[in-house]
């Protein structure tokens, strides 16, 4: 952990918009009424709505938090990297490594306990080293940074936290789960999604943000393009928007997601022309 620029104290937290606003204030509430170490709050409000940032302003002014805020939307890595000059949903999980033929790796993220709610988990969970972080909350010392740079903005809605776990096992650094920090996650619905957070929710999980971050990602790790992890993070955006527009997780059928393939399709065309759309690097920017 690095020190603050502003107080030199030894922890920094910094928030950052998710997917919406309309949490924000409740968010910031809980973490100063929850938190008894000493800490810097900074708050980057990428174009948040209007009476948002003028209730930011009045708790920035009364030296609440540090507030950054930017005129358009900020992918999360770019909102992060905005904070990173003012301080120097799962248990952990495991990244598992195939190589394959002409140079490319085959990658699987294995997360423990994924969707599912606490009280059905039936085993103590323990602190202990792990190879993947997620990024609703997570604790870096600041010497990550200066080592490694800052975090890469070409990932805009996907695999940032794969990306940065990797980064850390390739420098020889090293993960901790730490089950005694618990973090809420309250998923958008139909109910309290707001007007004000759609314009934000539909670019940071638009079809054109997900298809160029996992095209990078593909890129950059030298992954197959069909590896389970890549498929996944682009079935997990549809799927998350299909359930915070409808509150239901039941993935809906291929034509209500892609439109009408055309009767004349199997079931297997289908599905095949289905992987195809969905590959990265396909092509298809429908």
């Amino acid at each position: 952990m690095g020190r603050s620029n502003v107080t030199g104290k030894d922890v920094t937290v910094v928030v950052v918009p998710r997917e919406r606003f309309s949490h924000a204030l409740v968010s910031l509430n809980s973490i100063q009424q929850n938190t008894d170490v000493p800490f810097d709050l900074i708050v980057v409000d990428g174009h948040g709505p209007p009476e948002l940032a003028r209730e930011l302003e009045r708790r920035a002014a009364d030296g609440r938090f540090r507030l950054i805020r930017s005129a358009h939307y900020l992918s999360p890595n770019a909102a992060r990297n905005l904070a990173l000059p003012h301080v120097v949903h799962h248990a952990g999980g495991e990244l598992l490594w195939r190589s394959m033929g002409e140079g490319r790796r085959w990658l699987t993220e294995r997360r423990p306990w994924n969707h599912l709610p606490l009280v059905k988990v039936k085993q103590p969970l323990v602190a202990g080293p792990t190879e993947l972080n997620e990024f609703h909350c997570v604790l870096v010392r600041t010497d990550f940074f200066a080592q490694n740079g800052p975090l890469d903005e070409g990932l805009l809605s996907m695999a940032e936290e794969t990306d940065f776990s990797i980064a850390v096992a390739v420098c020889g650094g090293s993960m901790v789960f730490e089950p005694a920090s618990r973090v809420s996650y309250i998923p958008p619905s139909p109910a309290n999604l707001l007007p004000t957070d759609r314009p934000f929710f539909e670019l940071r999980w638009s079809s054109d943000w997900v298809r160029r971050s996992v095209d990078h990602m593909v890129a950059k790790h030298n992954l197959d393009p069909v590896s389970p992890v890549a498929r996944h993070w682009l079935r997990f955006v549809f799927q998350h928007r299909h359930a915070c527009a409808t509150g239901s997780r039941t993935m809906p059928t291929l034509d209500i997601l892609f439109g009408d393939f055309g009767s004349t399709l199997g079931k297997r065309e289908k599905c095949e022309q289905l992987l195809r759309r969905l590959s990265p690097g396909s092509g298809d920017g429908r």
